[in-house]
């Protein structure tokens, strides 16, 4: 079922299953309102949008997804979050890249390679510094432009979708491997978005994306990762039909440590080889975790309250009481479901170091916590640091700890489970 947005409308209420179109959506999830994650403000008190944030899963293929679906317009045109920033999401890429490599045969003359929303193209840099010489991006962010032209990258400032995988097309025929980097769950219409892949992906080539796994979000207790930009929560399980469902297939996966457990996927046409029993071994796990009963979505909302009551007694007890500072460290997209879900504020939380000097002196959506350069740290008294960006735990723990070596302070860790250094 096709979703088009007209101009005014700031989101919309899915009816029908983003995979298999079934209207059989059951609500198993519900955060209440929140306002968008990436939506820093400059000063406190400006009017904010909040949207709903509920999760459904599709009673037909099991494929968990929100309800409130906000116009791609809105959180894309404009964004605050740039790959580069992070040395170890850099290193990740890296291997990735030679990943592909090993999986892939390429010519370096000939073999174009597609990176959708490319960011900053810091994926995408290992392809030309490797000597690839057709490197393609698609980034609908017009602010991340000057950053993929500085890396000399071929970038098309438009969205991703089947109308324009003809222009596209047009431009440059083929592609043997396009990638989709956390975009797969930012996509409101992924049957349109899949078919604009098939549309312009050669016959022997491979679409490879990789999202946060829904495996991991439920067994870390991950909740924070669900926000308004992630439209779906992926399992391989569902995929495999919605591949088949257009002539592609579900070739082989692997499972990586980035952003907290995340799956890649390898798509290609259907003259390809599968690895079918690793693929079927993983579906059993999937099942056997309960990843698409209902009552499974149940117990995790206890879990998370649980998880609050031992997080706010924590801050109670050992910092408000005792007149003692907490100050965050990194301010991602899942600050803004974290400090909303556990009902944390400035109050608690007395601002945030962020590395990316995009956020820097914003404050962070609704809750309005003020965003400081890590340098800033240096002048203030604080007893406590909460690792927000908790995927980067280890670097930023490794960091404070050489940084701030004559210093008396505590780290808490807040997941899997809620940890005190």
């Amino acid at each position: 079922m096709k979703i088009d947005f007209n101009r005014k409308q700031k989101f919309i209420i899915r009816k029908n299953c983003v995979l298999c179109c079934s209207p059989n959506l059951k609500e198993v999830l519900n955060f209440k309102k929140t306002p968008l994650a990436n939506s820093y403000v400059i000063k406190k008190n400006r009017f904010e949008n909040f949207f709903p944030l509920i999760c459904l899963l599709c009673e037909n293929c099991k494929h968990l997804q929100l309800k409130h679906l906000v116009n791609p317009k809105i959180l894309f045109e404009n964004y605050m979050y740039v790959s580069g920033t992070s040395p170890v999401l850099v290193q990740h890429f890296k291997s990735y890249f030679l990943k592909i490599l090993k999986k892939k045969k390429l010519s370096r003359k000939n073999d174009k390679i597609l990176d959708i929303a490319c960011n900053d193209g810091t994926f995408l840099d290992f392809f030309k510094q490797e000597g690839f010489s057709k490197v393609v991006g698609v980034e609908p962010a017009k602010n991340l432009r000057h950053l993929n032209k500085k890396k000399k990258i071929d970038i098309n400032t438009i969205f991703f979708n089947y109308k324009n995988s003809f222009k596209l097309k047009k431009k440059y025929k083929s592609f043997k491997i396009i990638t989709a980097n956390n975009v797969f769950a930012h996509v409101p219409d992924l049957k349109d978005f899949a078919l604009g892949v098939k549309n312009i992906l050669s016959e022997d080539g491979l679409f490879i994306f990789e999202v946060s796994y829904l495996k991991d979000v439920i067994k870390k207790l991950t909740f924070d990762t669900i926000y308004h930009e992630h439209m779906s929560y992926h399992a391989l399980f569902p995929l495999i039909n919605f591949f088949n469902s257009i002539d592609l297939k579900v070739l082989d996966f692997d499972l990586v440590e980035a952003q907290g457990g995340s799956i890649r996927v390898y798509v290609g046409h259907k003259n390809q080889k599968t690895n079918y029993k690793k693929i079927q071994k993983q579906i059993l796990l999937e099942k056997k975790m309960g990843l698409f009963k209902k009552n499974s979505y149940l117990k995790y909302y206890q879990r998370i309250q649980l998880q609050k009551e031992r997080m706010k007694k924590i801050i109670k007890i050992h910092i408000l009481e005792k007149n003692k500072t907490l100050i965050g460290y990194g301010a991602p997209a899942k600050v803004t479901t974290f400090c909303y879900a556990f009902d944390l504020s400035q109050k608690d939380i007395r601002a945030i170091v962020d590395d990316n000097n995009l956020k820097q002196g914003k404050l962070t959506p609704g809750k309005n916590i003020k965003i400081i350069k890590f340098k800033e740290l240096y002048k203030i008294k604080f007893n406590y640091i909460i690792i927000l960006a908790w995927n980067f735990a280890k670097p930023i723990i490794d960091k404070l700890k050489n940084s701030f070596k004559g210093k008396k302070f505590k780290i808490i860790v807040p997941f899997p489970n809620i940890k005190i250094i």
